[in-house]
């Protein structure tokens, strides 16, 4: 596992056999790939977003997913694979949609890979193999050390936001502002064109 998520990581670089928080490698592995997950769904939600169409559905699930991934707060790996089960219903429903909406808007869909074919398998050992392919680790090997440092940054950042906004719903208190910049920026960091000024100014906004 490798995680730097929070301040208290091993010797300041991050955590690499079990977190200072205690989560261990298998939870690791499976919330890297809630990550990757969400990120599939918002390549499809955000697409469709953009020709008019949303679901109430993935924007109110997708904090929720999210906000399990924050350090201390699920490392139970039974609900954990729950909740990608759940997400993997919701990526054919977001493929659906935005397929649906382009259909209606007399465009041709776009054939999105990548993210979107994150699930291999609804058991846990499948879903930790698939996790540890979308690790941190993993980008470090495709990408230079400021790229995924910050494409990491603008995650974290996204995380924190979406705690708020789910604990706001929970309240009954929604805004579709916020909605669409989470599907826009799991979109975003899909893409792997991006420069480090790009990136920067994306963490920036």
């Amino acid at each position: 596992m490798f995680c730097f998520q929070c301040e208290q990581t091993t010797r300041e670089t991050g955590c690499i056999t079990r977190g200072v928080c205690e989560k261990d490698p298998t939870c690791a592995a499976l919330q890297d790939l809630i990550v990757e997950a969400c990120k599939g769904i918002g390549m499809y939600a955000h697409r469709a977003r953009v020709l008019g169409v949303t679901d109430d559905v993935i924007d109110a699930y997708i904090p929720e997913a999210l906000f399990a991934t924050v350090t201390q707060v699920n490392f139970d790996a039974e609900r954990t694979r729950q909740i990608l089960i759940h997400l993997g219903e919701l990526t054919a429903r977001a493929q659906s949609l935005y397929e649906s909406a382009c259909k209606n808007a007399g465009r041709e869909a776009e054939s999105l890979a990548g993210a979107t074919q994150w699930m291999d398998g609804e058991d846990l050992q499948s879903m930790v193999a698939r996790g540890d392919l979308v690790s941190i680790k993993t980008h470090y090997d495709e990408n230079s050390e400021d790229i995924v440092s910050l494409q990491e940054i603008l995650m974290y950042g996204l995380k924190g936001m979406v705690a708020y906004a789910y604990h706001a719903r929970v309240q009954g208190v929604e805004d579709a502002d916020i909605d669409a910049y989470v599907l826009e920026t799991l979109d975003y960091l899909t893409h792997d064109d991006h420069t480090i000024d790009d990136l920067v100014a994306q963490c920036m906004k």
